[in-house]
């Protein structure tokens, strides 16, 4: 039996252990997918049992680090090459081991945080039309997620996002073309690809994962075959969306205590917990969301800083009056006023934090795209706020933070034996998370330490 047929029998017997009608014996995996994950099919006393099973089999699939290699071979043929853009061309390249690539950052490219996102001004909505859209995957956990999400959105879709478009080189840095789209249409188009990934990788082996034809694999990820084909090729796919709502995120890598002799850096992350809509239980950087519209339907210059900002504040000092805002004015005049007291001190601490964008990452597992940045505190008395005052918001399990030599290799710190006291495991990070991660330790070299030293 080959991979495909293989992995078409052990869904089939996984969706009838799930759903209390048998299933039909020869549906396409396309079809046999939808209806493994037909929720609807159990009575209503079921369904947390059956989240709570759905959620153990996804945990299963994440593990399963073969996963992480069949994604890079899937996306192989776009790393390395130029690809054309508005402005110029772009390369890609695979972020070391993990389920994701960087665009590659022309020389002498700047590293300013405005400009990346374009010129202020309005941005009309993604053409819904052109979707492909897979509901299921987030009807399952909507009836769990927490209240406090769907008072906030009016419901488990609300919530108007920037979504990626294209990318484009303007004198000398990246700059993004923008849609907006509420958060159900990225979960639906982008998200979905993660659960259909996931559950191949919890029916199959690590060894058949590796050893199996990226056709084959192909064959049983029919979601992300079809927006292949739908988008023309893998380049389109990951640069020049129109199928799915690339929901733009932000990962930032905060550090402080920058020393010099011997090379070192302390650097701040999280765990997620188990309340969020996606990628649960697993380390990120900090601070990091998704690039919302503040306004609706419409970008200012300072958005992407203000939600720096504002992510600071929530995840870090769980600031629930910052999350609570609704309108610009409201969030600008409550984030301004905490970061003064939080981040930078007194006006004179503004020129001890240096904020950039280190480049633009896209995760394998979900193609959903994250701007980069460093947030590097050089300011001891915030070096104290944050010591003393961290404390986990809603989404976080825990704050950790650590000394960390400032390589841009996890295997490379992990085996110089540094306090390193988490996985740099693929299976154990958000992908992009990981890219943050290793950009700003890049970005920290350039600035602050000769390659003689490390």
């Amino acid at each position: 039996m080959n991979f495909t047929e293989t992995y078409r029998q052990r869904l089939w017997q996984l969706g009838n252990e799930w759903n209390q009608a048998p299933l039909p014996c020869q549906p396409d995996l396309d079809t046999l997918l939808e209806l493994v994950l037909a929720d609807q099919r159990q009575p209503e006393a079921n369904r947390r049992g059956l989240v709570s099973t759905y959620k153990r089999q996804l945990a299963l699939g994440r593990a399963n680090v073969g996963l992480y290699e069949l994604l890079g071979r899937i996306y192989e043929p776009a790393f390395g090459s130029d690809i054309e853009v508005s402005g110029g061309s772009l390369r890609l390249a695979r972020s070391d081991r993990f389920a994701a690539c960087h665009v590659e950052l022309p020389a002498g490219m700047n590293f300013v945080l405005s400009g990346v996102l374009g010129a202020p001004g309005p941005r009309s909505p993604v053409e819904a039309v052109n979707l492909i859209e897979h509901r299921r995957v987030y009807d399952i956990q909507g009836p769990f997620v927490p209240k406090k999400v769907t008072e906030f959105y009016g419901s488990i879709r609300g919530g108007e996002v920037f979504a990626m478009k294209s990318v484009g080189l303007v004198d000398g840095h990246l700059e993004l073309d923008l849609a907006t789209a509420n958060y159900g249409q990225v979960v639906d188009t982008c998200d979905c690809l993660t659960t259909e990934a996931y559950i191949l990788a919890s029916l199959m082996s690590e060894e058949e994962l590796r050893n199996c034809e990226v056709a084959e694999a192909l064959d049983c990820l029919p979601w992300r075959r079809d927006l292949h084909e739908r988008e023309g090729g893998l380049a389109n796919a990951l640069l020049r969306p129109r199928s799915r709502a690339a929901g733009l995120g932000m990962a930032c890598l905060t550090v402080f205590d920058v020393q010099e002799s011997p090379p070192q850096v302390r650097a701040i992350w999280v765990k997620r917990g188990s309340n969020v809509a996606v990628l649960t239980d697993i380390y990120h950087v900090v601070p990091a969301g998704m690039v919302a519209c503040l306004e609706p339907g419409h970008l200012d210059a300072d958005d992407l800083l203000m939600i720096v900002h504002k992510e600071y504040l929530e995840e870090l000092f769980n600031d629930q009056e910052a999350e609570e805002q609704r309108t610009r004015a409201a969030i600008k005049h409550h984030v301004e006023a905490g970061i003064a007291k939080k981040l930078y001190i007194a006006d004179e601490g503004r020129k001890q934090v240096t904020i950039a964008q280190t480049g633009l990452a896209i995760d394998l597992t979900n193609l959903r795209p994250e701007i980069c940045v460093i947030n590097e505190v050089r300011n001891p008395l915030v070096t104290d706020e944050l010591r003393a005052r961290m404390e986990a918001n809603w989404e976080n399990l825990m704050i950790e933070h650590g000394d960390e030599r400032p390589d841009t290799s996890f295997d490379a710190a992990a085996s110089e034996g540094q306090l390193i006291r988490r996985s740099f495991e693929p299976k154990d990070w958000v992908q992009t998370g990981a890219v943050a991660w290793l950009r700003g330790m890049e970005w920290l070299q350039r600035m602050h330490f000769d390659q003689e030293q490390l």
